[in-house]
């Protein structure tokens, strides 16, 4: 599954590429900008704004990056998720790859605003952990592809393979997101 994901995303990424790394470029300078965090502030509206392009099949525009509408949710549920994986470092780094993984998903699902910020990191760790071999590999290949993109020519590279896992993330979420929301449900989490 998650080598098909990434197949569809290069398609995806060729059909509007300027559009689709000027966008991974403003996630990359966020990030350089404002360490550990300022990507992640912007991640949840990059996500909502590559998922609107992607259905309305348009490119995406940067400026719906800026958009913060959501502000409260987003900066809440990730800073609880760079929280976590602090928290997870001053554990002798064995925390960190734990909470990398377990609250991968709290991007998305505070992009989505159907649960709340605390709610965002509890689902995340549910879907992710029961889901571990999907989770792994979706963020074992991203890391891997953005490692390799930082490693040409003065990270020139993370400006394709930034906005590559990008839509990697938003098309498998799209594949999942009913089951997340229904194990939300079982799990007694409000869903709006």
């Amino acid at each position: 599954m998650i080598g098909n994901i990434f197949g569809r995303s290069i398609d995806i990424l060729k059909k509007d590429f300027i559009a689709w790394v000027l966008l991974g470029l403003v996630l990359v300078l966020a990030g350089s900008v404002i360490p550990l965090l300022g990507g992640l502030l912007l991640l949840p509206n990059a996500l909502r704004e590559g998922e609107r392009a992607m259905m309305e099949e348009r490119a995406p525009e940067v400026g719906n990056l800026f958009n913060f509408e959501h502000i409260g949710l987003d900066i809440t549920a990730m800073l609880l998720y760079v929280v976590a994986q602090s928290v997870g470092s001053l554990l002798c780094c064995i925390g960190m790859p734990v909470a990398w993984i377990g609250f991968w998903f709290s991007a998305e699902l505070a992009a989505d605003n159907r649960v709340s910020a605390t709610d965002c990191l509890k689902l995340s760790w549910k879907w992710s952990t029961s889901h571990l071999g999907d989770t792994l590999g979706l963020a074992l290949v991203s890391l891997a592809l953005n490692s390799v993109g930082a490693s040409l020519g003065i990270g020139i590279g993370v400006l394709i393979t930034m906005p590559l896992t990008v839509i990697a993330w938003i098309l498998y979420w799209g594949q999942v997101r009913e089951e997340v929301y229904m194990m939300a449900q079982q799990a007694g989490i409000e869903v709006a």
